[in-house]
């Protein structure tokens, strides 16, 4: 994809990242949001109360941690797409025009706690010259998304280290190790990427200065690497 000669920066708002709750407002001239795993309150602050500017939101699975005001922002004229069972389906591996946005849901493989199959998806944003990649609570994604020339990645590194307690096997199994992470990195980035930001790190199997080091050492030149925190806000070149 090529740059606009006039430099359009896209924006990212963590509104909140981890085990008690996911969301992203994803902003150019107009905002969407990437899943709704807070309560309905902590979107409304995010927003100003002002819904006019959001064109839709995107649920990647149906936990509670990223769709749990879901049924609010319908409720308040948000149109959601997704695999949560009150969105709207977007076909997958094949991109949709939303407005002035273009979205790509990828399949990604996720658990229930029960180690049953949780229907889960990646999404491609695409607003101007920006291609972001939101992909979190995934084992693996099976999928070569080189040829994309993703420029933002939005990515759940979950752990960094042995996981225990009770949940270690849904960890181990619905979940993407820094390892993993790391290997569809180098897979999937190209020249043009631009920044990593990792999301949904575990309170307790995760060691963000691990992190942080480790995807800066294979971050092309000049990419930012940075952790997704509550209250952090990105501007993205």
């Amino acid at each position: 994809m090529q740059k606009n000669s006039k430099t359009q920066y896209i924006k990212i708002s963590c509104i909140n990242s981890g085990s008690s709750g996911n969301c992203y407002i994803l902003e150019d001239d107009r905002k969407i949001i990437l899943d709704l795993g807070v309560r309905w309150k902590y979107i409304q602050r995010a927003v100003d109360f002002d819904y006019s500017q959001i064109d839709f939101a995107l649920a990647s699975h149906g936990h509670k941690d990223h769709s749990i005001a879901v049924k609010d922002a319908i409720r308040n004229g948000i149109q959601c797409y997704g695999m949560h069972n009150m969105c709207t389906p977007l076909k997958e591996k094949a991109w949709t025009s939303i407005g002035s946005w273009k979205v790509l849901p990828i399949p990604v493989k996720h658990t229930n706690a029960d180690g049953s199959e949780c229907p889960n998806q990646a999404f491609i944003v695409q607003k101007n010259a920006h291609r972001l990649l939101y992909m979190t609570d995934w084992q693996f994604c099976k999928y070569r998304l080189n040829s994309l020339h993703i420029n933002h990645f939005l990515i759940a590194v979950n752990y960094s280290e042995n996981p225990e307690g009770e949940n270690r096997d849904h960890v181990l199994h619905g979940h993407a190790s820094l390892d993993t992470v790391k290997d569809f990195l180098m897979t999937n980035m190209t020249a043009d990427t631009r920044s990593i930001i990792a999301c949904h790190l575990s309170d307790q199997n995760a060691d963000p200065e691990k992190i942080y080091q480790e995807l800066v050492d294979i971050a092309p030149d000049g990419c930012l690497v940075d952790i997704a925190e509550k209250g952090k806000v990105f501007n993205l070149e």
